[in-house]
């Protein structure tokens, strides 16, 4: 298996594509994903209050937050990416998802959406940050992905595309014009390093419909892909996971 790439290797690639990184919001599968954890936000964050969007990326989710009334604060490490959220109009600040200390203020939820944190190799200073940046009981909601999706796998197998089966989840992942180091977390392993959370929700994002970049799908299987994502064993085999953890003294 290849070595993971440099941080800087990482961050100059999230640069370089930041132009061109919401090409996956026009995926239909990816806009109701999305749509489903902004609803969990909404359900877990007052109205009103401040949310920390770590590896916030392009900015999409702080716009939709902000614009039914949360004061969301974007943590982003890349430069190019935080360029384009602040297009947007967002609070962005350029830091890693290990170094949330240098972040003012207290908060009263925190997102991590969509594999951000599959390029943090370590939780544990970013676990020890996140509690002191949130308010005791506050909700944190990480979605990951994990190291197997069986909606994905079965799609692979059933086109003969057994190559890309075994290579596509791999510690090394080409992103626009380099590489970017991943971490596939499952969710024990995710659990583990969040010391400080105690896990109170479990979901799969993808559990029967196939990443939209292998397979567009259609209304009847995204309905699907929500009316089964909590099932016992599927919520863990989703391309991607959300995770709710709740910050505890």
């Amino acid at each position: 298996m290849p070595s993971q790439p440099a941080l800087s290797e990482t961050l100059h690639a999230f640069d370089r594509h930041a132009a061109g990184y919401d090409a996956w919001e026009r995926h239909p599968g990816a806009q109701s994903w999305r749509a489903r954890v902004i609803a969990h936000c909404i359900d877990r964050v007052s109205t009103g209050g401040r949310i920390l969007d770590v590896g916030g990326g392009t900015g999409v989710d702080a716009a939709i937050l902000t614009a039914v009334g949360f004061d969301v604060v974007v943590v982003e490490p890349s430069a190019g990416m935080g360029a384009v959220a602040r297009s947007r109009g967002g609070h962005v600040v350029q830091a890693g998802a290990a170094d949330l200390a240098s972040v003012a203020g207290l908060f009263d939820g925190a997102l991590s959406n969509f594999g951000a944190l599959n390029c943090v190799a370590d939780l544990t200073d970013f676990a020890t940050g996140l509690h002191g940046r949130l308010r005791p009981g506050a909700p944190a909601l990480l979605v990951v992905m994990g190291p197997f999706a069986v909606a994905e796998s079965c799609l692979l197998a059933a086109r003969g595309r057994f190559g890309t089966l075994v290579t596509r989840r791999r510690a090394s992942l080409p992103l626009g014009v380099g590489q970017v180091g991943v971490t596939w977390w499952t969710v024990p392993a995710l659990e583990a390093g969040m010391k400080g959370f105690a896990l109170e929700h479990v979901e799969a994002l993808g559990g029967v419909h196939p990443p939209p970049d292998l397979c567009p799908g259609g209304p009847r299987l995204r309905t699907w892909d929500a009316r089964l994502a909590r099932l016992p064993l599927l919520r863990h085999l989703g391309d991607h996971t959300l995770c709710v953890f709740r910050r505890v003294p």
